[in-house]
């Protein structure tokens, strides 16, 4: 892996810059230098929010635009160290 100079980057190098995504595409590992990246679960992310969708249209009452505290919803993700961070 060599860096590349961009012409007239008055920042210098790429070497000098750290970079990380957030959703772990498969490509990730394989740019040039591999891209470190957060790793999330779309999945339970999307099945949480339809079940929460889902409990809101059965509360017809519930107030628009508001989440309240028991509704928000932690999900794990996982930091994947590679050589861009």
């Amino acid at each position: 892996h060599q860096p590349l100079a961009r012409p007239g980057d008055p920042l210098g190098r790429l070497e000098h810059y750290r970079v990380a995504g957030h959703d772990n595409q498969p490509f990730a590992a394989f740019t040039s230098p591999p891209l470190t990246t957060v790793s999330q679960n779309f999945d339970l992310m999307g099945q949480i929010a339809l079940n929460l969708l889902f409990q809101k249209m059965d509360q017809p009452d519930a107030i628009k635009g508001t989440i309240p505290e028991g509704d928000r919803v932690l999900l794990n993700a996982e930091l994947v160290f590679r050589k861009s961070a």
